[in-house]
């Protein structure tokens, strides 16, 4: 009895997590609910600057490949420096599906991987997943619109099945926009003690 109240209580955290959280609102926006053509690729850049969370400023940088029909395969790479803490530089790197409606107007990417955070010391590893959900108002337009919202769950190497950390929900807006056939795009997003601006660039 004891055991089960134990997984109870991680699944009810766990699910908390997701329905409320994010602790990733630095990270620069390279997506919206639009989906690339089976085989085709797509390699970009960014970089993003704010105010509080984890980072202050960092690079990233990332690779989408089609996989289906409406189905996308996405990874990144993100490097941050944050005056919070003595051990400054942070790292992520996450991958996973986005899955795009039939017209292309909602999406949802669920992506995870590993990060680390000096605020919770310089040799722990966290295991995260960041699905976010993406709205595009104008999927067929060159220049689009898009409104997204994320949020966060991680998971620090332990042998206890808990949530060892929890952010806010993002929620953001991104434009992008293309000049001789390279897209530009600039994101602001936010919870409610972050603010966090980003700009990503088609390579």
């Amino acid at each position: 009895m004891k055991g089960f109240k134990s997984v109870l209580k991680s699944v009810s955290a766990l699910a908390l997590v997701l329905s409320v959280t994010s602790c990733a609102t630095h990270l620069p926006e390279f997506q919206d609910a639009t989906s690339l053509r089976a085989g085709e690729h797509r390699i970009a850049a960014g970089a993003y600057a704010g105010a509080g969370g984890t980072s202050n400023v960092g690079g990233s940088v990332m690779h989408a490949v089609g996989v289906f029909d409406r189905v996308d395969w996405t990874s990144q790479v993100h490097a941050g420096y944050t005056a919070l803490s003595r051990d400054a530089f942070t790292y992520t790197v996450l991958t996973g599906p986005k899955f795009s409606t039939y017209e292309e107007h909602v999406a949802l990417a669920v992506p995870f991987g590993i990060s680390t955070n000096p605020d919770d010391g310089p040799d722990l590893t966290m295991f995260m997943t960041t699905p976010t959900l993406y709205w595009t108002l104008n999927p067929l337009q060159v220049n689009k619109n898009t409104i997204f919202i994320r949020s966060e769950a991680v998971f620090a190497q332990s042998d206890r099945a808990i949530v060892e950390n929890a952010g806010w929900v993002s929620l953001g807006f991104r434009r992008s926009w293309q000049t001789d056939r390279t897209t530009y795009a600039w994101n602001v997003n936010a919870t409610f003690a972050a603010a966090y601006a980003g700009l990503t660039v088609d390579l």
